[in-house]
């Protein structure tokens, strides 16, 4: 399970648990790449990050700006959109 006190950004913990050579990797799709971070995300309490990692997370994998919100919003966000991708 993440948590940032291990010294690992979100994004390095989606990208080490899908197994991408490098973190770029993450945006390209691929098969099964999506619902393992779907499935990753669903398991990353919200409060594990902070709001920034969120943001970020959100704006790298998606291209976009994340709506205001809170982490818990902006990780639902970020859930919804690569679900729907699927």
């Amino acid at each position: 399970m993440y948590s940032s006190r291990y010294h690992m950004s979100l994004l390095d913990y989606l990208g080490c648990h899908t197994g991408t050579e490098v973190l770029s990797d993450l945006r390209m799709p691929a098969p099964g790449r999506t619902r393992k971070l779907v499935g990753l995300l669903r398991e990353v309490p919200a409060e594990a990050a902070s709001l920034r990692e969120w943001r970020d997370a959100f704006q790298y994998l998606t291209g976009r700006q994340p709506a205001q919100g809170g982490p818990e919003k902006i990780r639902e966000d970020l859930i919804g959109v690569l679900s729907a991708a699927l």
